[in-house]
């Protein structure tokens, strides 16, 4: 039986300032040297890269995902002020392009962090992701993200801000969302609570960054 190939889907280049260090041709390399059919680039708050990742993972036969890691308000974007560093400001999000409309989303949303969210980082917040979620999958984050945060915190509910967006996610909502997402609005707040329990019993609970199980929003 062939074992399916691993993919990296969390993945920085050099255009994640003061955080990765890897130039895309050498990313591409590396992943093609290691017998990978697909890799993303999720820099952190842009997607400065996303041209030249796609230009040559293409080249070399590479399935290029692109994304990003966004910074997402614990509130509204419109609110800055009262953080005292950029940590209380905003939370660590992983998003991907499925498709052409999931790119242009991507690109809506990396605008309008800058353009209106910029608060020690470019910030989206839930508002502004589910009015452009068609097309994108969401990841649960790193351990900066809100869910991370709220299992370390010892919490196994969804946070409040989550769970009043309960019922916002059935209008127009297209969107792929890992099932360890209970901060992502549109979430299935079902899935948030059976796999916050599963997380808390597993040994994964140290890299949070391990998620695997994907819940397809109807």
């Amino acid at each position: 039986m062939t074992s399916r190939p691993f993919v990296h889907l969390h993945c920085h280049s050099h255009y994640s300032l003061l955080d990765g260090a890897s130039p895309i041709d050498k990313l591409v390399k590396r992943a093609k040297d290691h017998g990978m059919n697909a890799l993303a680039i999720t820099d952190h708050g842009n997607l400065h890269g996303a041209l030249e990742f796609y230009n040559k993972a293409k080249g070399k036969g590479i399935n290029p995902i692109l994304g990003y890691e966004a910074y997402i308000a614990p509130g509204s974007r419109f609110e800055k002020k009262d953080a005292a560093n950029s940590k209380e400001a905003s939370y660590h999000l992983t998003l991907l392009a499925q498709n052409r409309t999931g790119f242009k989303n991507l690109i809506k949303l990396a605008s309008m962090a800058m353009l209106e969210g910029f608060y020690y980082k470019p910030r989206i917040d839930k508002e502004i992701l589910a009015a452009h979620s068609e097309g994108l999958i969401c990841l649960s984050g790193c351990v900066s993200s809100e869910f991370s945060s709220a299992i370390l915190g010892g919490s196994h509910t969804l946070p409040p801000s989550a769970a009043r967006r309960r019922s916002a996610s059935g209008a127009g909502g297209r969107a792929t969302y890992d099932a360890n997402s209970a901060c992502c609005a549109g979430v299935l707040a079902s899935c948030a609570y059976h796999c916050a329990r599963s997380a808390r019993r597993s040994s994964s609970l140290r890299s949070p960054r391990a998620s695997g199980h994907i819940c397809r929003a109807a």
